[in-house]
């Protein structure tokens, strides 16, 4: 991948000759054994990522005292081993193992109006080691549930525990559905977060804890479906880029909660309609402020229109609500609110032969001018095509 890029985002922030480059390489080999007649699959894999990232900013006529260059460079190795056993009607298990080597190395010079500055990390490694075990139930003709545990060793920051049980229940003979779920997660800091010129040794790895609640009413038959789910996520340790020191830090403490409302329809045999609402309070613990990127009201609606056997068309609406960010034309970086936008996609896909099938879509119709992140304008009005040949 080539990129050119710009300084920074905002005014002034254009460069004429910043450029940065990625190589990726990635190799996976398996084996798939069966035993007891189909009950129980083996997976044996081993995989390798190499990957190379650079960038390089010269002295130009519109910045002749700018200059910097990095460079960054990791390899992953992974080995895992996953069984999937099926004791009866009721459960199925899933359990395994899984162990994987990173390392990384970067360099980084720069010379400003602050002076010559170098940064160098030699080759630094991780390990970590995962056993994991999961059992999916079916209790009954309405209960249906599945419980997993994991434990991950990592050579830096020891032994964790992570756990996920979910739900769903039949209520009645109405379509009334109830589900939810509640889990714990954790991720340790990245050799790049670590070590790099903006990264911090004292990290702590992020943990997690989630849940979730909700029911699903059918009604006309089936052909209409609603939700409503409640959801909150608590974050300790959240890792995030510091405007101020330009490193990575940790957020004490941060959460996410909120509401989605779901509908979907189907009012006849060749449409089908889907429509979301999303309302998310988020808020970093240590600040009261919210959370980077995340915005408070998020609405989706999908359409899909079987035309005929062989050709569908798609339609995407989303509309993104106000978020804030934060802007490093200024020091310290200041937060600021972005706009919200809307994006509407269509898509369709034509089954030309049973072995050739055709897709187009156009994004971003509307030519939408928008950000994801401040001063990076987004793509504006792209159309793709593409077919597949099986043999």
């Amino acid at each position: 991948t080539d990129t050119d890029l710009d300084n920074f985002g905002g005014a002034f922030g254009d460069d004429p000759n910043s450029v940065g480059r990625s190589e990726q390489f990635t190799v996976r080999a398996q084996g798939v054994s069966t035993h007891l007649s189909g009950d129980w699959r083996q997976t044996f894999g081993i995989a390798l990522t190499d990957y190379d990232r650079s960038f390089d900013n010269p002295v130009d006529p519109a910045h002749p005292a700018d200059l910097s260059n990095s460079r960054y460079q990791s390899r992953l190795l992974k080995i895992d081993w996953q069984n999937q056993v099926r004791l009866d009607d009721s459960h199925n298990l899933v359990f395994g193992l899984e162990a994987e080597e990173e390392e990384g190395e970067s360099e980084y010079f720069s010379d400003g109006m602050f002076g010559p500055y170098t940064d160098i990390f030699l080759r630094q490694s991780a390990t970590t080691t995962g056993l994991y075990a999961q059992d999916r139930m079916t209790l009954g003709e309405r209960l249906h549930a599945t419980v997993g545990f994991r434990v991950d060793d990592h050579d830096r920051f020891g032994s964790r525990a992570t756990f996920r049980g979910v739900f769903s229940y039949r209520a009645g003979d109405h379509g009334t559905r109830l589900k939810g779920s509640v889990g714990t997660g954790f991720k340790a800091p990245s050799l790049f977060q670590l070590y790099s010129s903006f990264g911090n040794r004292s990290l702590s790895p992020e943990e997690s804890t989630g849940r979730d609640a909700g029911n699903e009413q059918r009604l006309a038959g089936g052909k209409l479906m609603l939700g409503a789910p409640w959801f909150r996520n608590d974050f300790d340790n959240l890792i995030r880029f510091d405007g101020g020191s330009f490193t990575y830090a940790n957020i004490a403490r941060a959460e996410s909660r909120g509401l989605e409302f779901t509908a979907s329809a189907e009012p006849s045999d060749r449409l089908h309609l889907l429509l979301g609402y999303t309302w998310t309070d988020t808020e970093d613990r240590a600040t009261g402020d919210d959370l980077l990127r995340r915005p408070e009201n998020k609405i989706s609606l999908a359409a899909h229109y079987q035309v005929t056997a062989s050709l569908g068309l798609n339609l995407d609406l989303v509309q993104v609500g106000t978020r804030y960010d934060l802007d490093f034309s200024a020091f310290p970086a200041a937060r600021v609110a972005l706009p919200e936008y809307t994006l509407v996609n269509l898509a369709a896909g034509w089954q030309v032969t049973g072995r050739v099938p055709l897709q187009a879509r156009v994004d971003n119709l509307l030519a939408e001018e928008y950000q994801e992140v401040l001063g990076y304008g987004a793509p504006g009005l792209g159309a793709y095509a593409g077919f597949k040949l099986t043999l």
